[in-house]
């Protein structure tokens, strides 16, 4: 199995044998401060984390706008009947 760490720079994955971050191109081996490069991270995954939600949100939101049409076209047609 393959060593592998954060890069301190963006984050991401990247095998422990790289000099440079193939994602963001930095230096793999000029090191920060500990608690800036973790900051970055949980910063990151935090941003994820809210795109992610978001995008969940958008598209309940467009169910719900179906839904609506579905039952607004079922009252409609329940109006019309009577």
């Amino acid at each position: 199995m393959e060593e592998v760490r954060f890069c301190a720079w963006c984050g991401k994955i990247v095998n422990l044998k790289f000099h440079y971050c193939p994602w963001c191109g930095k230096n793999l081996f000029k090191r920060e401060e500990p608690g800036v490069t973790v900051n970055k991270i949980v910063n990151k995954m935090s941003r994820l984390q809210t795109n992610d939600k978001l995008a969940t949100l958008e598209k309940m939101e467009n169910q719900l706008g179906d839904l609506e049409d579905e039952i607004s076209a079922i009252i409609d047609e329940q109006v019309a009947k009577n």
